[in-house]
């Protein structure tokens, strides 16, 4: 089974077309393990081309997903001549998952996803229009897939209602020399902050900006150093500048020689409001510092680690005191991260067999069957369903009361919705949450019906809000109104009511 496997990769990083980049290095390191190693990179700014970038290793330039589409057909065409072992993997179970959904069924071979964010933090869904769109796509992927590699145990737990094949692998780091002289400009001092990331919205910086004000306003000393790039440059700049802390906060771009600037920092800091897994965490703890982070990635896993809500400065400048002003405290808690990154820093060699052996497990895993892949692990399609069933026994029930028993239609009404009712609330319970606790039924109840009734008032405020006021058409109005409902209810539902304990 092992012998002459053949993958092929869909992505969207550019970079592996750059020659010495790292993301193209390690997908030589990967090409090692197989026969062959396609990677389809889907580019819409530049057309199709073909590169062999190592022995084994290929890489395609698809111009669209029609293109994609044709690449791919060429290949697999090209691979059943030659053996059955093939597997497809997508660097994300969002519009790259779909495509190898597609391609999956199309031409029946074994799909691994691989997922690098954790779609189910509400930032990530609250943070542009099309995360949200992505947090229902990973929901039609994710089942279908024979494996799933993830990054951390955080993604881990999020997805395991999807799929029961997940792998826990995060990015491999490597131990460097440390060259202290290049930052001496950094001495320790007790007082050096240090954070190392792309400079976007997700990162909240501004939230570290903040806390940092209050720590100088005690430690006029301390400084703030940020790596890194990105949109939001600009807009930070400008932060510092409205809290006149522009002198004391360094903005020092892309850094090549990280371990250095982490060895001469004395405090890391990482305020994103999600992450998959932390690379920079983990590469800050291995050098010793003692971390201040927002709770998201493989944060809660680093002993030692002060970790704070996202976006909750007042915490984030506690602990930053905390740590500035014990010398003692920072060196415990800096070498508590560091024997807990010496327990998850893996040789290269290691770390190439265990993704030899998740990609291995696609093909070893259970053929999926698409109609019941899709309602094992998908909560969504089983809420819709379940609204569907409920809405389906109200008129039912209208009907049978009223037209074949004689019984008045209002009082029909009331009986026919109130079954209906508890119709719902069982199939959301026991068949789309999957929540089988018979203690506590009650409670869960009584919360159904009060969630039912703010689903009323909340109907009531939009449709007024639409009809009256914006002049918008009232059956329009009102299938908005059902969708707002409908996934006001389903987050509450799932994060509050049939929740697993």
């Amino acid at each position: 089974m092992t012998k002459n496997i053949k993958v092929i990769s869909i992505g969207t990083d550019s970079k592996i077309f750059e020659e010495g980049s790292a993301v193209r290095n390690r997908q030589v390191e990967y090409g090692r393990l197989f026969d062959k190693l396609d990677l389809v990179i889907i580019n819409r700014r530049e057309k199709s081309f073909e590169r062999n970038i190592s022995e084994n290793v290929y890489a395609y330039s698809a111009s669209s997903l029609f293109d994609t589409f044709r690449i791919i057909r060429k290949l697999i065409t090209n691979y059943k001549l030659q053996t059955t072992n093939c597997v497809l993997t997508t660097q994300d179970p969002f519009e790259i998952g779909i495509v190898g959904v597609l391609l999956k069924f199309k031409y029946k071979i074994p799909l691994q996803v691989q997922l690098h964010t954790d779609f189910n933090n509400k930032y990530f869904l609250l943070s542009s229009p099309l995360n949200f769109i992505r947090f229902f796509l990973a929901h039609i992927v994710l089942p279908y897939a024979d494996s799933v590699r993830v990054v951390s145990e955080r993604v881990r737990e999020s997805v395991k209602d999807f799929n029961e094949n997940v792998e826990v692998l995060p990015i491999r780091i490597e131990r460097k020399e440390v060259n202290k002289e290049r930052w001496k400009d950094l001495e320790k001092t007790g007082r050096n902050i240090l954070t190392v990331c792309r400079l976007e919205k997700e990162k909240d910086l501004e939230t570290a900006l903040k806390a940092f004000k209050i720590v100088s306003a005690k430690y006029p000393e301390a400084v703030f150093t940020i790596a890194g790039e990105g949109s939001e440059r600009e807009n930070l700049e400008k932060i510092c500048v409205d809290l006149n802390i522009k002198d004391k906060v360094k903005f020092i771009g892309w850094v090549k020689d990280l371990p250095s600037l982490y060895a001469s920092a004395d405090i890391y800091i990482s305020t994103s409001l999600f992450e998959g897994y932390g690379m920079s965490i983990v590469e800050a703890a291995s050098t010793g510092l003692a971390l201040v982070l927002s709770d998201a990635g493989v944060a809660r896993e680093i002993a030692g680690a002060f970790v704070c809500n996202p976006k909750n400065v007042e915490c984030f400048a506690k602990n930053l005191e905390r740590l500035i002003g014990d010398e003692q405290l920072r060196s415990e808690v800096g070498g508590e991260a560091r024997n807990w990154s010496l327990g998850h820093i893996i040789s290269q060699d290691q770390y190439l067999a265990r993704y030899k052996e998740a990609v291995i497990k696609a093909l070893e895993g259970d053929k999926k069957n698409f109609i019941r892949a899709i309602f094992e692990g998908n909560k969504i399609l089983r809420f819709l369903v379940g609204g569907g069933t409920a809405a389906f026994t109200q008129i039912f029930f209208l009907y049978i009361f009223t037209d074949l028993l004689g019984i008045w239609y209002l009082l029909s009404s009331i009986v026919s919705f109130c079954i209906a009712f508890v119709v719902s609330f069982l199939m959301q319970k026991l068949w789309v949450f999957q929540n089988t606790e018979i203690k506590g039924t009650h409670v869960q109840f009584m919360k159904y019906i009060l969630v039912g009734l703010i689903g009323i008032g909340l109907n009531t405020l939009v449709m007024y809000i639409f009809v009256s006021l914006l002049l918008l058409w009232y059956i329009l109005a009102q299938i908005v109104c059902g969708v707002i409902v409908a996934i006001f209810n389903f987050f509450v539902y799932r994060k509050f009511i049939f929740h697993k304990k």
